[in-house]
């Protein structure tokens, strides 16, 4: 093991997310939420924990996902901005699922996502 090594680049990207979520796959059904945050591709903020609802769908336990990483995404760029200096580059959160990137991204509601909690659509 002597002959690894950390390599950090630095780029200038800014605060930049990735949010995810393992739909279902654990004995109590309650999915997993995950996210990490960098700054110019260093982590800096992660979680990883259990949903507090059973999601109906990989769509919702995304999209609830998305949501937890938009609070902290939310928090750090405040805190960012009072502790040093406000970011030069808005800040993205990446996800896989297609079904929850339209329905954040859009704020389009469909018939199969009305059950979802109003909480959820502050995003």
């Amino acid at each position: 093991m002597k002959n690894k090594k950390l390599v950090l680049r630095k780029r200038c990207e800014g605060l930049i997310g990735h949010g995810d979520a393992d739909w279902a796959s654990q004995d109590h059904h309650h999915s997993i939420s995950a996210y990490i945050f960098q700054i110019d591709g260093i982590p800096i903020s992660w979680s990883f924990k259990k949903q507090t609802i059973i999601a109906l769908s990989s769509t919702e336990a995304e999209f609830i996902a998305i949501t937890h990483a938009t609070k902290e995404a939310m928090w750090m760029k405040n805190f960012i901005t009072e502790v040093f200096q406000p970011l030069k580059f808005p800040v993205k959160i990446y996800s896989d699922n297609q079904s929850a990137i339209t329905i954040s991204y859009g704020n389009q509601h469909h018939t199969r996502t009305k059950h979802f909690n109003i909480q959820l659509y502050f995003i």
